[in-house]
């Protein structure tokens, strides 16, 4: 969706492919039809931090098997990490 109105979109995924819980045909052609559109993968690597001293963000990227760290300037970064509780402590999930 963000690429659509412009933005420069990056998905880093610590895997060697995107959408790993469905079908691999299914994730493959998810991936072409996306890159299509402009979006840019880097596949098995992971996130180590982001600085965000500065007027950009600095995501640091590096191979998810070790290697040299990469640098990605971002306005804005999106996170969403698997294993992760989100921090709803005091929103109510009961319903109204």
């Amino acid at each position: 969706m963000w690429r659509r109105v412009g933005a420069q979109v990056t998905v880093v995924e610590f895997l060697d492919r995107i959408l790993p819980g469905m079908d691999a045909e299914v994730a493959r052609q998810s991936q072409r039809l996306l890159e299509k559109q402009g979006v840019a993968f880097k596949l098995g690597s992971k996130v180590t931090g982001v600085n965000s001293a500065g007027p950009m963000l600095k995501a640091s990227v590096e191979p998810a098997k070790g290697g040299a760290a990469e640098s990605i300037d971002a306005d804005v970064v999106l996170s969403r990490s698997a294993g992760c509780r989100s921090p709803t402590g005091s929103v109510s999930t009961r319903p109204a």
